[in-house]
């Protein structure tokens, strides 16, 4: 509405009257967009968290959608790209296959521990 200069007043009224009836909630869409993330993308939480942040979405209400992502979740969905990704690098030497998947989970959002173990899982074997 502000690329359209409509008047703050204006604009505060549609938006009351969008929540109202239920067009507007960011809850929901938060909800949606960290499980579909999280089972289709297999994003980890902190990429989750900076995708809604950027969509403007409220810390809390981020916050409340993220935390029902549990760290076994987020550490299967690490292990399971790292697999796919090892099928693409086999070949290497294992610290360069490592390093590799390592990178590509960084870039999902996951932190360098769930990574490091995904990773070894996925070269060396559970």
């Amino acid at each position: 509405m502000v690329k359209h200069a409509v008047p703050g007043d204006m604009a505060d009224e549609v938006l009351a009257d969008m929540e109202r009836y239920g067009y507007v909630n960011d809850a929901a869409y938060a909800e949606g967009l960290v499980r579909s993330r999280t089972v289709h993308g297999l994003k980890a939480r902190r990429a989750i968290g900076y995708e809604l942040a950027r969509k403007g979405v409220d810390r809390e209400v981020a916050a409340t959608a993220l935390a029902e992502v549990s760290d076994e979740t987020e550490a299967e969905n690490a292990v399971a790209l790292a697999r796919k990704k090892a099928r693409t690098v086999q070949g290497l030497p294992e610290q360069k296959q490592i390093q590799r998947i390592v990178g590509m989970l960084a870039r999902r959002g996951y932190g360098s521990s769930v990574a490091y173990a995904a990773a070894r899982e996925a070269v060396q074997g559970p």
